[in-house]
């Protein structure tokens, strides 16, 4: 299924209590979904903000897990920390706050 910003969004929105108990405070929304040019083949990229306490392998586990299930295809998930160094302002400077 070929995702838009706005379908993330609407999703995400529509699970916004589910998403709060996992601890997340925010979400960013990167990669071919945030810049326009998703296809059918395509993941959906995020990291995740979870402040100061952040998060365990688990929670992520579970989280990407719910998100897949939602949005109805692969979730690549991550946090700010995760990211790669050398992509790392690439991806900030696209990243959407999605939620």
């Amino acid at each position: 299924m070929k995702l838009t910003v706005e379908d993330v969004i609407k999703i995400l929105n529509e699970n916004n209590s589910e998403i709060k108990n996992f601890g997340v405070k925010e979400i960013y929304l990167f990669g071919s979904v945030a810049r326009g040019e998703a296809t059918e083949k395509s993941d959906v990229d995020f990291f995740i903000d979870f402040g100061p306490e952040g998060a365990d392998f688990f929670t992520l586990y579970d989280l990407e897990k719910f998100l897949t299930s939602k949005l109805k295809t692969k979730v690549d998930l991550g946090t700010k920390n995760s990211l790669h160094p050398l992509l790392k302002d690439k991806i900030l400077k696209e990243a959407l706050r999605v939620a």
